[in-house]
């Protein structure tokens, strides 16, 4: 199903590229914009939540380009506008920006570019920097 709500819901879902490299990816459930509107993942490092923000990003370009979305029966992935993600690092020498000031970057020009019907993608808010601080950057 596809709304116009801001709402996901998919059971069983994986990383459709992982799947076709023949690796088994753990299925996550996940559901959003209906009892709440934000998700933070949380977990230790190699956990999956770069790679469930990942397999989000990449339903929600299916559903624009009028792809099947592979997940179970009943799935619902709303058309997002737009689709923002920070996902990477932009750190370079020859650019003289480093992890954190590329992630702010990023993080600004999401920030001015998110409002209603946008599907927001951040992953490890704060990162490069001090962890109190990193912390304090993505609790604003």
């Amino acid at each position: 199903t596809v709304g116009t709500e801001g709402k996901i819901h998919i059971d069983q879902s994986r990383h459709p590229v992982l799947a076709l490299r023949g690796v088994e990816p753990t299925a996550n459930d996940i559901s959003l914009g209906f009892d709440y509107d934000a998700l933070v993942l949380t977990g230790p490092n190699a956990g999956g939540k770069t790679v469930v923000l990942k397999t989000l990003g990449l339903f929600a370009l299916f559903v624009r380009y009028g792809l099947p979305v592979p997940a179970m029966d009943g799935a619902r992935v709303d058309w997002f506008n737009p689709i923002l993600a920070d996902i990477g690092d932009l750190q370079t020498v020859t650019g003289d920006v480093s992890t954190f000031s590329g992630h702010l970057l990023v993080s600004k020009a999401v920030l001015e570019r998110a409002g209603r019907g946008a599907l927001v993608l951040m992953d490890e808010m704060g990162t490069g920097t001090d962890p109190s601080q990193g912390a304090a950057l993505a609790q604003a």
